[in-house]
C-alpha cells in the first residue's frame, strides 16, 4: 500500500511540475518528482528509492524535451546517496530532513548540470 502511495505522489508530482512551468515561472524551479524521492529515499529501502528516482528521472526527461536520461541518472544517484545516509544515521526529525532536501537539490543540480557539461549539450530553462 505505501508503494502504492508513492507511485501515485509522484505521478500527480511529474504532472504538477509539467503543468505549472506554463502557469508561473517560479513554478518551473520547483522540482516536485525530486521531493517525493527522497521521501522514498528517507525510507530506509535502497531498492525501492532506486527504482523511484529511476522512474521519476525518466519521465521528466521525456516530458521537458532535453537530454534523455540525465535527470534519469541525478535522481537515482540521489535516490541512493540519501538511502544510504538515511540506512546509517538517525533521519526522523523534521529539523534534519529539511538540510537534507536541500542537499538532495544540490546534489541533484550538480550532477545534472555535469552530465550536460560532460556530454556537450547546451542547457535550456526547464
Amino acid at each position: 500500500m505505501e508503494n502504492l502511495k508513492i507511485t501515485v505522489a509522484l505521478i500527480v508530482a511529474i504532472a504538477l511540475q509539467w503543468t505549472l512551468r506554463n502557469v508561473a515561472e517560479p513554478f518551473a524551479y520547483v522540482d516536485l518528482p525530486l521531493i517525493i524521492v527522497v521521501y522514498a529515499a528517507l525510507q530506509r529501502n535502497s531498492i525501492k528509492a532506486l527504482f523511484f528516482g529511476t522512474f521519476a528521472g525518466i519521465a521528466v526527461d521525456a516530458l521537458s524535451g532535453g537530454l534523455l536520461g540525465a535527470n534519469g541518472f541525478s535522481k537515482t544517484l540521489v535516490a541512493f546517496v540519501i538511502s544510504e545516509i538515511a540506512r546509517r544515521v538517525y533521519l526522523d526529525n523534521l529539523l534534519l530532513r529539511i538540510p537534507v532536501i536541500a542537499g538532495a537539490c544540490l546534489l541533484d543540480d550538480l550532477v545534472y548540470f555535469g552530465m550536460h557539461r560532460l556530454l556537450g549539450q547546451n542547457l535550456f530553462n526547464p
